[in-house]
């Protein structure tokens, strides 16, 4: 009897995905449960399992396609008439490597089970197997032995009147790209900007930092997303959305918070996020931007935000205009937190001042509640303490 394997759908929004790799080769044993492939869908890379336990006899889709959910990608043999060889061969040890690295290394013939990498948890990067491209390219030059590696065939360059070289979009680009061009086509985007004295907030988070805790010292991001969780329940019309003719107004606080990855842009879903306190909050935002980083973040994660919240500020960068995350109300830009002469207490004194842009659907809520949600938010950053008032000074 023979089982088909399916590309199956695992995001609401998936609508294809690319094999990034096969675990397993045609002839081997597989059980069900065990990892079979690795799938780069609209959103993240996750591992599909094997439906069934036997051979797999055949791969029908190599490494590299992309192809539509439901289409049978291989067959596995499901009644094993033989026990294993005795003489099998072990199998190799599994090698933890981003889809990006893994590509890169196809296409150079570098044998990734030799590589040590430099990520988190010992995850094989884009830079270790470039560092490898480089060592073996010196050992060539210079008529060395070089390890045997199975070279692969690399896909021509398609040359323009300018030269350069043609990039494949990945999935997560491509995903990226349809809804960005959705939200600025459907959304009555307006954005507004203030810059906000941070001075206490920094004074705020140098505590933090100092008091002998094992608590991670949360981000000047945490912080924002801390305030922004208490303020939101306030202002229903920017933590909503739409729904046929009618706004939702939701009940859930769930804070997303873009994050730069190899794989590209990922937002990860803060759940509940005016339910936790700050060393909670924190701790779950670490989580879950290592996850995403590593390439381990799951579509669970990715999904269900009802706020966003994107910082440039590490790139020196001070205003901009953030995109609506669809289906999303609002997203907030935060810019660089720098010193800057400013007027306080009547003086001219340098404070940390703290640029924020905030970018909301016009069709959802007018500009005068958008800008007292932004002015109220200012009030926060300029004076974090007010939320604890009367809340001793556990909170400091």
């Amino acid at each position: 009897m023979t089982i088909d394997v399916i590309l199956p759908k695992l995001t609401t929004t998936m609508d294809e995905g690319t094999i990034v790799s096969w675990l397993k080769q045609e002839g081997d044993a597989v059980q069900a449960g065990q990892p079979l492939f690795e799938l780069e869908t609209d959103k993240v890379t996750m591992e599909v399992e094997a439906p069934a336990s036997g051979t797999l006899s055949r791969i029908l889709s190599p490494a590299g396609s992309t192809l539509p959910i439901g289409q049978v990608v291989a067959i596995i043999a499901a009644e094993v008439s033989q026990a294993p060889s005795q003489t099998a061969q072990p199998e190799e040890r599994r090698v933890k490597i981003s889809p990006l690295a893994r590509r890169l290394a196809q296409e150079h013939g570098v044998d990734v089970s030799l590589l040590e990498g430099s990520g988190p948890g010992g995850r094989i990067i884009e830079d270790d197997v470039r560092a490898a491209i480089e060592r073996l390219a010196a050992a060539r030059a210079a008529a060395l032995p070089v390890p045997p590696a199975r070279p692969l065939p690399v896909a021509p360059v398609a040359q323009t009147g300018g030269g350069g070289r043609l990039v494949p979009i990945s999935s997560v680009r491509r995903v990226t790209a349809e809804r960005l061009a959705a939200s600025a086509h459907t959304v009555a985007r307006v954005t507004l900007s203030a810059e906000a004295d941070a001075s206490r907030l920094v004074d705020w988070r140098e505590r933090l930092r100092s008091r002998p805790r094992r608590e991670p010292t949360p981000t000047y991001t945490d912080l924002i997303v801390f305030l922004l969780a208490r303020l939101l329940p306030d202002h229903p019309y920017l933590n909503a959305r739409f729904e046929a003719d009618a706004i939702r107004l939701l009940d859930q606080v769930n804070i997303g918070v873009a994050v730069d990855t190899e794989r590209g842009l990922l937002v990860p879903v803060l759940r509940e996020a005016d339910k936790k306190d700050l060393p909670a909050l924190t701790q779950e935002s670490a989580r879950l931007i290592e996850k995403a980083r590593a390439g381990r973040a799951t579509p669970e994660d990715l999904c269900g935000g009802t706020f966003t919240v994107t910082n440039l500020g590490m790139y020196g960068v001070e205003t901009f205009t953030p995109i609506i995350n669809l289906p999303e109300c609002a997203i907030l830009g935060l810019g660089q937190i720098a010193a800057k002469p400013a007027v306080y207490r009547n003086e001219i004194v340098a404070r940390h001042m703290l640029p924020l842009s905030l970018s909301f659907d016009h069709r959802l809520v007018d500009g005068a509640p958008a800008a007292r949600f932004l002015q109220s938010l200012k009030d926060l950053i300029e004076e974090p303490l007010l939320l604890f008032s009367g809340a001793g000074s556990d909170h400091e």
